[in-house]
């Protein structure tokens, strides 16, 4: 999950409060859920204050319906923005979310006297809107660049999800860089690569390399492979995603997958799909 740092034009180094909180991203068809203040003219991306012993997941269920009246479900962590603006350092976790059903709003004197009330807002239209944080008075200058960078976040993270799914089932050639029996060393330990580990050329992930694909299928080291896409590893704590390949027409399970590149996967979240 990335951690970003914004800093607003006043500030105080160290902040002499920090207020943790949870922030919900829930986008359905094109269009985002927004808390919006009707008697300030003031959006922001519905969540809040985080309580003694709760979760920051918690916190962002509670938050989205108390504000909404919508019942969420968080689906997994996105990033944690840490705003700092004047005396405070309001240090933001935002959660993907999805909505499971419907609750009851709870509005505090505060949100009834700001006018608060949820509205779906496209999502071009919610970057537009933020966009204009220079437009603001600080204080809410920082927030629109808080909810503008985390947009922004999640369009680059869609984008990086639709490539490396279009590639699914398809036949390419991938250079392999790595290819079985590479050891690749690093100060403090080596890693040994029981398979051929490639990328697509030209075609760039998550982490501005080249798309990387680890091969299945192939006992030898080669240097390049015609092959097909037969699934996706898709890392929850980190900005890239692998492609799986094998030579055409040979299937993997899942199970067989994961055993098979392990050796890297074990240390980051990953969940495998399977081309059907």
């Amino acid at each position: 999950m990335e951690i970003l740092t914004q800093y607003s034009f006043h500030y105080d180094d160290p902040p002499k409060y920090i207020r943790p909180a949870a922030r919900g991203l829930v986008i359905n068809d094109g269009k985002i859920l927004l808390t919006y203040e009707k008697n300030k003219d003031v959006y922001m991306s519905p969540g809040g204050r985080r309580e003694e012993g709760e979760s920051f997941p918690e916190c962002c269920v509670r938050e989205i319906e108390e504000e909404s009246g919508y019942i969420a479900q968080v689906i997994k962590p996105f990033a944690v923005i840490n705003e700092y603006c004047f005396d405070t350092c309001y240090e933001a976790h935002y959660f993907l979310c999805e909505i499971k059903g419907q609750g009851e709003s709870s509005l505090t004197p505060t949100e009834i006297d700001h006018g608060v009330e949820p509205r779906w807002v496209s999502v071009e239209k919610a970057v537009e809107i933020f966009s204009a944080f220079n437009t603001k008075a600080e204080d809410h200058r920082s927030l629109y660049l808080r909810e503008y960078t985390i947009l922004n976040k999640y369009l680059e993270y869609n984008k990086r999800k639709e490539l490396v799914s279009s590639f699914l089932g398809k036949t390419v050639t991938i250079g392999i860089d790595r290819p079985l029996g590479f050891v690749h060393k690093k100060e403090n330990y080596s890693l040994t690569y029981p398979i051929n580990y490639g990328y697509i050329p030209g075609v760039l992930g998550g982490d501005g390399e080249e798309l990387d694909v680890y091969l299945l299928g192939v006992n030898t080291p080669v240097d390049s492979f015609n092959c097909e896409i037969i699934g996706i590893a898709h890392r929850e704590d980190d900005v890239e995603d692998k492609l799986i390949a094998a030579p055409v027409g040979l299937r993997f399970s899942k199970e067989e997958i994961e055993k098979a590149i392990r050796f890297q996967e074990q240390y980051y979240n990953t969940y495998i799909e399977v081309l059907s």
